[in-house]
C-alpha cells in the first residue's frame, strides 16, 4: 500500500486510473481493507462513496453477453438495460459501451454516451479508449473520437492499465492510430505508471527504425499544431 501511494504522488496518478488498476487486482474491496485503504485514496483524491459505487454498479442477469445482443441486433433491449444502469457489466465483466466498441459500431457508441455510459469505466482493466486500439486491423477512430470527447481526461493520461493511449498504439502496433492521437496531444514524451515514456516503448518494441518513424509523425503533427 505504501508503495502504491509513493506512486500516486510521484506520477500524478488521475483517480479513474487508480481504480481502473485496483479492479485489475481485485473484483471487491473487502471490508478488513477499507479502513486501510482510507488513507490511500483520500491522497489520491478518491473517496469512499466513489469507490463503493464502482464495485456496486449492479450486474447484468447470469448468460448475458451484450455482445450476442448487439450481433442480434438486439439494440433495444441493450439500450434498454443501459438507460436503467449505464456502467453494468455482462457475464464477460463488460460494458455496453465495450461491447459495442468491439462491434466497431460507432452509432451504437453514440447513443450509449449519450445515455451516460462511461468511456473511462472498465471492470477488466482495459477501458473503451483502449480497446479501441486493440481491435484487428484499421482502428475505428470514428469510434475513438467520440470517447475521447466524453473522456475526463486529457489524451496524455494513463488509462487503467497504466498506459498512456500512444503507449498503447505502440506497443500493439496499431501505428494508424499514432497520427490521430499526437494532433490531439500524445507526445513520445508521455509517461505510462513505470515512468517509461512513448520513446521508450517504441525503442522495446521495434527498435530505432519505429523510433524514428514515430518522431517523424511527431514532428508533422507539431508542424500542423494550431498555434497557442
Amino acid at each position: 500500500m505504501d508503495n502504491k501511494k509513493t506512486r500516486v504522488e510521484c506520477l500524478k496518478l488521475t483517480a479513474d486510473s487508480l481504480l481502473g488498476q485496483l479492479r485489475g487486482l481485485n473484483d471487491k474491496i473487502g471490508k478488513e481493507d477499507m479502513e486501510g485503504a482510507k488513507l490511500f485514496f483520500k491522497n489520491a483524491g478518491i473517496t469512499l462513496k466513489d469507490l463503493v459505487r464502482q464495485f456496486d454498479d449492479p450486474m447484468t442477469p447470469a448468460g448475458t453477453a451484450f455482445a450476442d445482443m448487439i450481433e442480434k441486433r438486439q439494440d433495444e433491449q441493450l439500450l434498454a438495460l443501459a438507460a436503467e444502469s449505464p456502467n453494468r457489466c455482462d457475464s464477460q465483466r463488460l460494458t455496453p459501451l465495450e461491447a459495442a466498441v468491439a462491434a466497431r459500431r460507432a452509432d451504437l457508441c453514440r447513443t450509449l454516451l449519450g445515455l451516460g455510459c462511461d468511456p473511462d469505466f472498465s471492470r477488466t482493466g482495459t477501458d473503451p479508449l483502449e480497446r479501441c486500439l486493440q481491435l484487428p486491423g484499421e482502428p475505428p477512430l470514428d469510434i475513438l473520437a467520440l470517447l475521447l470527447e466524453r473522456s475526463r481526461h486529457p489524451v496524455c493520461d494513463q488509462r487503467p492499465s497504466g498506459v498512456t493511449l500512444l503507449h498503447g498504439a505502440v506497443a500493439w502496433g496499431c501505428l494508424a492510430a499514432v497520427p490521430f492521437l499526437m494532433s490531439r496531444g500524445a507526445r513520445l514524451s508521455d509517461m505510462d505508471i513505470d515512468c517509461e515514456t512513448v520513446a521508450q516503448t517504441a525503442l522495446e518494441t521495434g527498435g530505432e527504425p519505429l523510433l524514428a518513424r514515430l518522431r517523424e509523425m511527431e514532428a508533422a503533427a507539431t508542424a500542423t499544431a494550431p498555434a497557442t
